[in-house]
């Protein structure tokens, strides 16, 4: 495995709060962390099919298993559409358009759909969260730093980086410039 390769999964490990090495891995095998062990299987499967000769080969092996285990979790989610530091807490529908680009450290909650509309995908930046049955779709652009609140449903781009969008149609709830909390509260 590559050097590349290693930063990136030990990215989406820390993010989801798993432990790399031996005895951690034995551990897993007893209690699983299931979509962890997705986003590992689909980030071997991309880099290995990328590769030439035999290795191309092991990796269409690794992308049967990570479509038959995205199956069972309801996960439609492409290969090379997210950066490092996915985080996706729950199983449940997930599905992402093949065009759609997600940027770093991103936390998707399940029943998310990200899709396309008339031919264009939504651009998502590094650090957003996305709650659960959230909705983006179309010619979208989303800023980094943005929290999209459960149930939205985003059709328009959001430029600002540091808000809160919700409802649907989403807008902008709040800026933080504190706390959630206290921007929720104090209704900013």
């Amino acid at each position: 495995m590559s050097r590349e390769l290693k930063e990136i999964i030990a990215q989406d490990a820390s993010v989801a709060g798993v432990s790399l090495g031996f005895f951690n891995e034995i551990y897993r095998l007893l209690h699983p962390s299931y979509c962890f062990e997705y986003i590992r299987l689909l980030r071997r499967a991309s880099y290995y099919k990328r590769l030439g000769g035999a290795r191309k080969y092991y990796g269409l092996l690794l992308y049967l298993l990570c479509h038959r285990r995205a199956r069972k979790l309801g996960f439609y989610i492409p290969e090379d559409v997210f950066g490092q530091g996915l985080y996706i807490p729950h199983f449940g529908s997930v599905i992402v358009n093949p065009n759609a680009r997600i940027g770093s450290f991103c936390q998707i909650n399940n029943n998310v759909t990200i899709g396309q509309v008339g031919g264009k995908c939504p651009v998502i930046g590094d650090n957003v969260f996305i709650g659960t049955g959230a909705v983006i779709c179309g010619d979208v652009k989303i800023a980094d730093n943005v929290w999209i609140g459960a149930n939205s449903v985003v059709t328009k781009s959001v430029s600002e980086s540091n808000v809160l969008v919700a409802g649907a149609p989403a807008k902008i709830i709040c800026k933080k410039d504190k706390n959630w909390v206290e921007c929720l509260r104090d209704g900013e």
